[in-house]
């Protein structure tokens, strides 16, 4: 939850560079709330229950009982502290590729919307009605 928001603060920052601190003040604000409420939605329970048998399928006990001692071993502990700040890190160095290439993606979208767009149009210019190509 916290790499969550920290994701998402992130994200804000980077499109309100000139945000004010009373607005980042807001913004974490509501996120804490929305964290919360996630929270206070999240049945444990049922998710819990749907996804042991997924482990099941796909471990035996002793797969189990490796990763178990590899958790409790040192490393293993180091493995889940350092966690959190490489996925943080991870954000941070990925997401510029990625809003990239959702604006290279979206751009693509926008050319085939407006391909699409105009084969209608000289379809239906032309009587034609043969559906227009998806590519």
């Amino acid at each position: 939850m916290q790499q969550a928001k920290a994701a998402f603060a992130q994200t804000f920052q980077q499109q309100m560079a000139d945000a004010t601190p009373n607005e980042i003040k807001h913004l974490n604000e509501m996120l804490d709330g929305v964290m919360q409420d996630v929270v206070d939605t999240m049945h444990i329970d049922e998710i819990i229950e749907a996804m042991v048998p997924m482990y099941q399928r796909h471990f035996t006990n002793a797969d189990i009982d490796v990763v178990l001692a590899f958790y409790s071993s040192p490393t293993g502990q180091k493995f889940l502290n350092e966690l959190p700040s490489i996925m943080q890190e991870s954000m941070v160095a990925v997401g510029p590729i990625q809003q990239k290439m959702m604006q290279e993606m979206m751009q693509k979208v926008g050319q085939r919307t407006e391909k699409l767009i105009e084969e209608e149009k000289a379809s239906q210019k032309n009587g034609n009605s043969k559906p227009p190509s998806r590519k």
